[in-house]
């Protein structure tokens, strides 16, 4: 008498007849499948110490107006009120850090008076808005003129960019 080795389901599962058949239901899983999850798995991890420990600059890029040693830029309210004395400033070869920024605001004509006709094109001013000035004071002297600059407003981490922690 032949026993019966076929694969039968039953409400609780799956019942097999004979341990022979057994491969005709199983499957192992194959390396390649192991070895891709094991990826996802550490990307997912680089970048949740990346999130957790990196940081991120907020700056802010502006130009610099420089004459006689006393290099200034002028930033409005909304970002002024950010920046604070003692931040870093980058330019393309030079460093520096913030000395002092000025309580009143000037007009884009207050502006206009100071940098002169020649350099006024330079700078991205609206009529309408106040700007406060910002002393630099740079580690090597500059050249008098405009140059680029960006002020180091703080940094923050990834997850606190992303997840907004600070409720801004």
């Amino acid at each position: 008498m032949a026993k019966n080795t076929k694969i039968r389901e039953d409400d609780g599962g799956v019942i097999l007849k004979s341990p022979k058949k057994i491969g005709e239901y199983m499957h192992a899983t194959r390396p390649s499948v192991w070895i891709v999850l094991l990826a996802i798995a550490l990307l997912l991890l680089g970048f949740l110490q990346w999130a957790i420990f990196g940081t991120v600059e907020l700056s802010y890029s502006t130009k610099a107006y420089t004459d006689d040693g006393v290099t200034v830029c002028w930033i409005d309210y909304m970002d002024a009120i950010e920046i604070e004395p003692g931040a870093k400033v980058l330019s393309s070869n030079n460093s520096g850090k913030v000395v002092k920024i000025n309580d009143t605001a000037d007009g884009a004509q207050d502006v206009l008076d100071i940098v002169g006709t020649l350099y006024i094109r330079e700078f991205a001013l609206l009529s309408d808005t106040n700007y406060y000035r910002v002393y630099i004071e740079m580690d090597k002297d500059l050249p008098d003129g405009v140059i680029d600059v960006k002020i180091i407003e703080g940094t923050i981490t990834p997850g606190q960019y992303v997840f907004n922690l600070k409720g801004e």
